[in-house]
């Protein structure tokens, strides 16, 4: 996802706010400098990212969509599919919580509100639709599904 897409910035925003959680918490607060706490995460983003795709199923999250995802969000379309096909749950889930740092960035109090009821019914609408498509597929393939049965 790298580059200069507006995706990509925004996405770089959501992984520094979550540096910015890390060095909040408790158990993080006996290293005095914060600077020395965001390079320390910056050091151990790679190997944590390495890890996660080394360990983590890739069938559940497909980064290279989520500009797509992301674009479409942009328009206000929901995001159940790409292609014909479904999105999954957690590609949905990701290109929101991207989107959302988009918002918090760009609007302020009622255009806040606003934008991100919008953003909360698109999610939803989504992953209901992703859902009911990706199961009448799977019917579709089942012995009970194809050719239709009188």
């Amino acid at each position: 996802m790298g580059g200069n897409t507006e995706c990509s910035k925004y996405f770089a925003a959501f992984l520094e706010s979550i540096a910015s959680d890390l060095a909040d918490r408790e158990d993080l607060k006996a290293l005095a400098d914060l600077h020395k706490e965001t390079q320390l995460f910056q050091e151990a983003l790679p190997a944590v990212i390495d890890f996660v795709r080394a360990h983590v199923p890739t069938k559940y999250v497909h980064v290279e969509i989520v500009p797509r995802l992301f674009d479409k969000l942009n328009e206000s379309i929901p995001i159940n599919e790409l292609d014909g096909e479904p999105v999954g749950m957690s590609d949905i889930i990701l290109a929101g919580w991207i989107f959302h740092r988009k918002i918090t960035a760009c609007y302020q109090k009622d255009d806040y509100i606003t934008q991100y009821q919008i953003l909360s019914r698109l999610l939803l609408k989504s992953l209901y639709s992703s859902y009911i498509h990706a199961d009448y597929i799977q019917w579709r393939r089942s012995d009970d599904g194809y050719p239709l049965k009188a």
